[in-house]
C-alpha cells in the first residue's frame, strides 16, 4: 500500500475539492492555474530570516489534483503576516530608493547629528 486509503462513502469524497472549486473559495477568487502554482511551486511568505517558501499540500488522483479545505485554510493562513506573528506598520510602506537619494539621507542624518552635538 503507497499511501492511506480513502475510506469509501460521500464523506471521504467531499473532504477533497477540485482545483476550480479551491479557486472559488479563496478570498478575493483566483484563477484555478494559481492554485496549481501554489501546489507546484508554493509562495514565498515573511520577511526578512523568518522568510520561508509555503506551499499548498494537494493529492493527485486520476491525474487532476485534489485539496482538501483543511489545506487550502492552512496555506492561507501560512501566507499571512498574521500568522507569523508580524505586525502591519502604520502609514505607508517605505519607498525603495537609489544609491543617489540613499546617501543624501545619510548625509542629513549626519548633519543633525553634528547639529546636535553629537560627534561621529
Amino acid at each position: 500500500m503507497i499511501g492511506p486509503r480513502l475510506q469509501d462513502g460521500p464523506a471521504a469524497r467531499e473532504d477533497y475539492l477540485s482545483v476550480t472549486r479551491a479557486a472559488e473559495l479563496t478570498p478575493g477568487g483566483v484563477p484555478p492555474s494559481c492554485i496549481v502554482r501554489w501546489i507546484k511551486r508554493g509562495v514565498w511568505a515573511g520577511h526578512g530570516a523568518a522568510r520561508r517558501r509555503v506551499f499548498l499540500a494537494a493529492s493527485k488522483c486520476g491525474g487532476r489534483w485534489r485539496v482538501r479545505a483543511a489545506d487550502l485554510s492552512s496555506f492561507i493562513e501560512a501566507t499571512t503576516d498574521g500568522a507569523l506573528g508580524i505586525q502591519p506598520t502604520a502609514g505607508p510602506s517605505p519607498r525603495r530608493t537609489g544609491p543617489v537619494l540613499r546617501r543624501r539621507r545619510i548625509e542629513r542624518a549626519l548633519a543633525a547629528c553634528r547639529a546636535m552635538g553629537v560627534q561621529i
